[in-house]
């Protein structure tokens, strides 16, 4: 067995991979023990140097860098192409598919691919199910259970764009089919300069990449607004991916952004509509005031304990006359007392406003008039459950909550 690398010499490894000896998991330790295996690691043979003939098999391991050095090495592409046209076996775990790409593989292992003749491994039946080229995905859900973007043949043709958000600046990188970088800038993070900048362009794009964040609902709806193909991507799986870069800045965050919405390695999130954020906002808005006007009351609660005063059991509208009465003999205890209480006062009244707006919401929306025909559901749990929640149910013929045909479902 040879170990090859693209260039040669001491294969890479990435530091946050490796952990201090005798923490590792049983395989990293016996092969860091094996002084012949670390030796070869040290000291790997450059891949054009390597004979498809001197050998009986290609086996192409895992670990996300594999996604940014194997696609794009055209030795890689000669030794796939030759291996496979003499009837040898090509294998790859785990990331290891990167390489069987349209670049890498080429077009002789591309055209095997397509007649189904591919080895019966589940890396790369998983490696052509999230979006590698090749064989055609056939089921309609990944093995996490995430669903599988379809990837449509007009794609291998169109340009792929990773956008990396921060508060001021987002960082925009464009790749071609083949994953090479045509473009990169650095613009506002706003929804008008960034889809200006891609449509002035002038390329055909695939998908354009962002992780879920706070602006992310924004500059979704103004991408998709201006027609184009934006994808909103989970942050912790993309996370995962970026995190193999060593050096990770916004410019590399961006381009591996790209790259994987060129191979279709993410897992896309559901983002709400303007009218779902608007009365989410209201929702929250009213909870938090209602919290506060709670922490209050609770606070005088166990302050005037502190000097025998009990509040006792009593509602809200009889509370801050209570608190009054039992600080009017206190005069350095009811300064500070009545001054809380007009912080509580103007809380509540702003709550009234707020609720009133919830109410009138709810009055002119059939699907939350109808819920509230279930015995227990009020104005805010209808509003609540009909725009609230985000995600997607299964196991039953629903609807997602969220959307009328689902509240209209639950109500009947």
């Amino acid at each position: 067995m040879t170990l090859a690398s693209i260039a040669g010499g001491p294969a890479p490894v990435d530091p946050r991979s490796l952990k201090p000896k005798g923490e590792n998991g049983p395989s990293v330790e016996r092969f860091l023990a094996d002084a012949s295996a670390s030796a070869a690691l040290a000291a790997t043979k450059p891949l054009s140097e390597m004979q498809a003939e001197d050998y009986a098999a290609v086996f192409l391991p895992g670990g996300h860098g594999t996604m940014w050095d194997l696609p794009g090495s055209d030795a890689l592409a000669a030794l796939l192409a030759t291996t496979w046209a003499t009837g040898k076996v090509v294998a790859a775990v785990c990331h290891g598919p990167a390489g069987l790409a349209e670049r890498a593989a080429g077009p002789t292992l591309g055209d095997v691919h397509r007649q189904h003749h591919v080895l019966d491994t589940g890396a790369s039946v998983r490696g052509a199910q999230m979006g590698y080229s090749g064989c055609p995905a056939r089921r309609k859900r990944r093995h996490d259970g995430a669903s599988i973007q379809p990837r449509s043949p007009t794609m291998d043709q169109q340009h792929n764009v990773g956008l990396d958000v921060s508060v001021k600046e987002t960082a925009i990188c464009v790749v071609d089919p083949h994953g090479k970088v045509v473009h990169r800038a650095t613009v506002e993070s706003h929804p008008e300069v960034i889809g200006r900048h891609l449509v002035d362009l002038g390329h055909t794009f695939a998908r354009v990449g962002l992780e879920a964040g706070p602006l992310s609902p924004w500059l979704y709806a103004g991408l998709v607004e201006v027609g184009l193909p934006a994808i909103c991507v989970e942050t912790r799986h993309m996370h995962a991916a970026l995190s193999a870069r060593i050096n990770k800045t916004d410019r590399n965050d961006a381009l591996g952004i790209a790259q994987m919405m060129r191979v279709g390695l993410f897992k896309p999130v559901h983002v709400k509509t303007p009218a779902s954020q608007q009365r989410r906002l209201l929702l929250t808005s009213r909870k938090l005031l209602q919290r506060k006007a709670y922490d209050i009351e609770s606070d005088l609660r166990g302050q005037l304990r502190n000097f025998g005063l009990k509040v006792g059991v009593v509602g809200a509208v009889g509370f801050e006359q209570r608190v009054r009465d039992l600080v009017f003999d206190l005069p350095f205890v009811a300064a500070v007392v009545l001054l809380l209480l007009d912080a509580r006062s103007a809380l509540r009244t702003q709550l009234a406003k707020l609720h009133k707006m919830l109410l009138e919401q709810v009055r002119t929306d059939p699907v939350c008039r109808r819920l509230m025909t279930a015995p227990g559901v009020g104005p805010v749990v209808a509003l609540t459950y009909l725009f609230g929640p985000g995600i997607w149910w299964s196991g039953f013929d629903l609807k997602r909550p969220g959307s009328a045909d689902h509240a209209l479902q639950m109500a009947s």
